[in-house]
């Protein structure tokens, strides 16, 4: 026996992020060496802004 499917609406599909698109995205280590560059979202939604990674200090920081 299956479990029955439950229905969702197109608006509670939209509302959230495509399976692998939640998380960080797009790395990248500054030329030096000492922090990581990433596009990432604060509220898990998919409006994505540019952060630093201090690899030494371990604090993060948006840049845009």
């Amino acid at each position: 026996m299956t479990a029955p499917y439950e229905r969702i609406s197109i608006e509670q599909v939209a509302r959230y992020p495509r399976p692998g698109m939640g998380g960080p995205a797009r790395w990248s280590f500054t030329p030096d060496g000492s922090g990581i560059a990433y596009l990432a979202s604060e509220d898990g939604g998919l409006v994505r802004s540019l952060w630093l990674y201090d690899l030494a200090t371990g604090e993060r920081r948006a840049l845009a």
